[in-house]
């Protein structure tokens, strides 16, 4: 006759499981404010411990058969605690007691708990302890888990991201200056191509992102996999202070290209800022003549905005501080008639320039039905006698 499946001296599953309920008086791991104390361990993660030896000390014996002829599954658990599934098990109960140790902040009990083979680089549902603590900047906590408990500090999460750039994407910069004080690569990459400089660019946080370049020498130009550099993400996302902080202290290359080849003025104007795209010209220098993959240049993406103000503002602006960039580049202009020449056609050649397609901006101009933004085109002399392409 087959053992009952329970017996009164062997702990079950059930009698392993403690469900921790969190007090009043229980610090709280997500509120960043503690950090695990120096008292003795719970009797909860006593009580466990304990029930682990018991049922390590126990001999494996053969299987029994219940009354049908069959091995039952619990059966061979009770029996065989040395089985691939007894030690999966106790694995999985170690690793929830271990986040659970740190939710009540019970030191001694997370140190028990590794050296009893919880693993301090488990993730929870993606995510390491380490990670979990960066990203709500308990630098008390990070110090613990890298230097007495070994947890792997370049270690990624389901995202790829590492606790560098959890501590940065959140802007805490005490826990980022211990992690780099701790050997995190603060160069380190996401799958996209993504270091934590663009995070930082990308949420906002300007003295994060003064802190990775300043002081820890990030590469301020870094590109990622779609050659966006800082300044690229800090146009689309991020507001005027963020990359002005970029391109004045920073030092990062306003004339940087993608792998489209689009520079961040042309990105401000597809994006539709037209005002951000006018300061980039006049204070900062960025380059109107540039053309990208598909041939176009900033004027191109100035005759397509969406909103007519800002399309015939815009426009305007752009030939008239190109007319003046070029007059700069000319000084003897009024003296000398080819020098003249050369102004004329270097200008009408960026006012005419034709896209891969054979667009000019006057063409584009004349599929928004706009006379009043034609008319400006064609103040400065652009050329109505370019055929529009069909099919474009």
């Amino acid at each position: 006759m087959s053992l009952p499946i329970a017996s009164p001296r062997t702990p079950t599953l059930e009698k392993m499981t403690f469900p921790l309920k969190r007090t009043s008086s229980a610090p709280d791991l997500r509120s960043g404010k503690h950090s695990l104390s120096e008292e003795s361990p719970s009797p909860i993660i006593e009580a466990t411990s304990t029930a682990f030896k018991k049922m390590q000390l126990r001999q494996p014996s053969s299987q029994e058969e219940d009354d049908d002829g069959e091995v039952h599954p619990f059966q061979t658990l009770e029996k065989n605690p040395t089985s691939l599934s007894f030690h999966s098990i106790m694995r999985k109960e170690k690793q929830a007691l271990l986040k659970k140790a740190f939710i009540h902040g019970d030191k001694n009990a997370a140190m028990k708990l590794v050296k009893e083979g919880a693993d301090v680089n488990f993730r929870y549902q993606g995510k390491t302890l380490l990670h979990l603590v960066a990203k709500m900047g308990q630098a008390a906590n990070v110090r613990f888990l890298i230097e007495t408990l070994g947890a792997k500090v370049d270690a990624n999460d389901y995202r790829g991201h590492t606790a560098f750039h959890h501590a940065c994407i959140q802007g805490h910069v005490e826990v980022a200056r211990l992690l780099k004080k701790l050997g995190a690569d603060i160069n380190a990459a996401d799958p996209l191509g993504r270091t934590a400089l663009h995070h930082s660019c990308i949420r906002e946080h300007r003295m994060m992102a003064a802190l990775l370049v300043e002081e820890f020498g990030a590469d301020v130009n870094a590109q990622d996999k779609k050659g966006f550099t800082a300044l690229h993400n800090a146009i689309f996302f991020s507001s005027f202070e963020m990359w002005k902080l970029l391109i004045e202290k920073l030092g990062a290359d306003v004339n940087a290209t993608c792998n489209d080849e689009r520079s961040p003025l042309q990105y401000a104007l597809i994006r539709g800022c037209a005002v951000a795209g006018t300061i980039l010209i006049s204070d900062y220098g960025a380059d109107p003549f540039h053309q990208d993959k598909r041939g176009r240049n900033a004027l191109h993406y100035a005759c397509t905005l969406s909103h007519p103000y800002f399309r015939k503002g815009a426009t305007f602006f752009i030939l008239r501080h190109t007319l003046r960039r070029l007059f700069c580049k000319y000084p003897s202009y009024k003296r000398e008639i080819q020098t003249q020449n050369s102004l004329r056609q270097e200008f009408l050649s960026f006012v005419n320039c034709p896209d891969k397609k054979g667009l000019t901006p006057l063409g584009l101009s004349l599929s928004q039905d706009d006379p009043e933004h034609t008319q400006i085109l064609l103040s400065f002399d652009a050329n109505p006698n370019f055929l529009r392409p069909l099919y474009s």
